[in-house]
């Protein structure tokens, strides 16, 4: 998300629903949905900073994806403008954005790990780079 020369962040996902915002090197603006995965190396950030920094911009909808708790902790903006008390999703859980509700998100696809039935020979999270999810 792009806000001016030094006033940027990098999600792991967005969606962004108007074209308008899009640009060759990303979104400038808000996208309706921002989607960060936790690594135990940014999870401090992902939780603190950039919940702050998303809050204060406005955006609709944050979405924290915990692979080792095999939970989504979804935050939707209030009309104080606030982040309101998170709904917390698990792997059989079908959402909607609340901004764009004809996308469901099969929540199964984003938590999906190597432990699943599609791979039982780790029990590492699937890195960000394999996840796939259905919109």
């Amino acid at each position: 998300m792009w806000f001016s020369e030094i006033n940027y962040v990098y999600p792991d996902l967005a969606v962004v629903g108007d074209r308008a915002k899009t640009h060759v090197e990303g979104c400038i603006g808000v996208p309706e949905l921002i989607i960060e995965v936790i690594d135990p190396s940014t999870a401090q950030k992902d939780r603190k900073h950039k919940y702050n920094r998303y809050e204060q911009v406005g955006a609709n909808e944050y979405w924290l994806v915990d692979h080792n708790e095999e939970l989504v902790t979804a935050f939707t903006l209030q009309e104080t403008n606030r982040y309101g008390r998170p709904d917390v999703y698990t792997d059989t859980d079908i959402v909607s954005i609340s901004t764009i509700p004809d996308i469901v998100i099969d929540l199964n696809t984003l938590l999906i790990t190597k432990t699943s039935p599609h791979n039982s020979k780790s029990s590492d999270p699937v890195k960000r780079e394999e996840l796939y999810w259905l919109a």
